[in-house]
């Protein structure tokens, strides 16, 4: 699986919408998210975070060759490296702090999972891409990624 919450690592192939990413450094925050329902009443589909990285070490491998990617050893329990060719651009590992949830936290609203729920879009502006293209920085919020918002505060310590 990716993330890989026993050793703390995840990998990323590039893709359209996260250059963000590659901004990432020691001691930001990275969330993971999910689609989740309660089964087998399917009563409450939506989008729920997981949980999240304190960033220890970030890695830009694209361009590496994958017998140097595969001979990260902190790296070996992350799916893509069980791979014959790893197929990854951006390598995470997660430090102190870090940890899978054991209760999911909605991000979508609990009436309409296609809507975002109100606290997960408090600190950002309108985006046309909709409630989930949306990117912190409002007024009152840290820089996204930098420190830690009363929200995800809040996330931290449940």
């Amino acid at each position: 699986l990716d993330p890989e919450f026993d050793t703390l690592t995840y990998g990323h192939r590039r893709r359209f919408g996260d250059a963000r990413l590659w901004d990432l450094r020691g001691g930001d925050l990275l969330f993971f998210y999910a689609t989740l329902d309660h089964l087998p009443e399917r009563r409450a589909w939506g989008l729920y975070i997981i949980g999240y990285f304190v960033a220890e070490e970030v890695l830009d491998v694209r361009g590496w060759p994958p017998e140097r990617v595969k001979a990260l050893s902190t790296f070996r329990a992350n799916a893509h490296l069980k791979r014959v060719e790893p197929g990854v651009d951006l390598l995470v590992r997660g430090g102190p702090g870090s940890r899978l949830l054991r209760r999911a936290l909605p991000l979508s609203h609990p009436q309409d999972p296609r809507r975002s729920h109100p606290p997960s879009t408090a600190c950002s502006p309108p985006s046309p891409a909709g409630p989930w293209a949306a990117r912190g920085g409002g007024a009152g919020c840290s820089a996204p990624g930098r420190s830690a918002s009363p929200g995800a505060s809040r996330i931290i310590r449940e």
